[in-house]
């Protein structure tokens, strides 16, 4: 693979709260793209964490289960030896998502700070709020708010998948991307 390639990753978390740097994930979802937007690999699992962590209403939201967490979840490096088998040192991926920087951050504090090691998300990030911003300055959308189940909404995008579910939360990030190619290609 030439240098100047690398990747796209759609990507959405679900965590114990809303504060990076304490917060854990408890679910991802990402799906990898080379840079011709072919389908690379899904990732999609619920993810063992501090269960002294979780907030009241971040489990509420969630929709966490202790008994599925104890039957369904997976330790936290199989999402990073993923990462390392799908994305090539030194190649980085892209993430876009619905306020993908808040991700990146818990991502961040998961993965580099106790290890060092190299982190495969790139520091440029596509964000689905942004690109929803846009849409409604221009008039395409009519919303009184920017939060991913109004623009999917708005949008007439349908993702079977409960609210804040990674991956239904993944898959409409995407919708919305995908949407906005659309545009910018006619």
């Amino acid at each position: 693979m030439p240098v100047s390639e690398g990747f796209y990753l759609f990507e959405d978390l679900e965590t114990t709260g809303l504060v990076e740097g304490k917060d854990e994930p408890i679910e991802i979802a990402s799906w990898l793209f080379d840079m011709k937007w072919n389908s690379v690999a899904k990732f999609y699992a619920k993810i063992q964490f501090d269960r002294s962590k979780m907030t009241p209403e971040a489990a509420e939201i969630n929709h966490y289960n202790p008994e599925v967490w104890d039957r369904e979840a997976i330790p936290y490096f199989k999402y990073d030896s993923w990462m390392k088998q799908n994305i090539p040192y030194p190649y980085v991926a892209i993430p876009i998502g619905h306020n993908v920087s808040y991700d990146r951050g818990i991502l961040f504090h998961r993965h580099y700070k106790p290890t060092g090691a190299f982190m495969k998300w790139a520091l440029h990030m596509i964000d689905t709020v942004g690109i929803a911003l846009n849409l409604k300055a221009a008039g395409i959308i009519d919303v009184p708010d920017v939060k991913l189940e109004t623009v999917v909404a708005a949008l007439k995008i349908k993702v079977d998948a409960p609210p804040h579910s990674a991956l239904g939360d993944m898959l409409k990030a995407k919708a919305i991307f995908d949407f906005n190619q659309g545009i910018l290609k006619s």
